[in-house]
């Protein structure tokens, strides 16, 4: 038994037994935004425990597809509301050489939200560019 599967075996297996489907949701709209850990790391965690019928797949995925939904909807609240942090950073980001990529961004909406998908996370910035 390697090493990872010690850690992933006695230290998350316990983390989903104690919190179960709330704690795959809790996690993604809260650790998993702040720690640099990417998402695609963390499915494939739960794709683990999945197989070894600690969790359900298909629950936990749908779960998860529910948590990513959450939380881009909340940034994209957030941006399209605007806040006075918002208004500061936005106000410094006029400038010539931005105003020359926002447009490009602009025109490219679809490519830009469609590459951003895949560069670890950038994929919050997505309801950023769409707002």
């Amino acid at each position: 038994m390697s090493d990872l599967s010690i850690i992933l075996d006695s230290q998350l297996q316990d983390y989903f037994i104690k919190y179960g489907y709330i704690g795959i949701y809790i996690w993604f709209i809260t650790v998993d935004q702040i720690a640099p850990i990417p998402e695609e790391i963390t499915l494939m965690v739960i794709g683990y425990f999945g197989v070894h019928g600690t969790i359900s797949p298909i629950i936990a995925g749908l779960i998860s597809i529910l948590a990513f939904i959450t939380i881009d909807s909340i940034y994209f609240y957030l941006t399209k509301t605007g806040s006075r942090f918002l208004h500061k950073v936005v106000d410094k980001l006029e400038s010539p050489k931005m105003m020359k990529y926002k447009n490009k961004m602009i025109d490219h909406t679809f490519k830009t939200l469609l590459i951003l998908c895949f560069i670890p996370r950038m994929r919050l910035l997505g309801p950023v560019f769409v707002a």
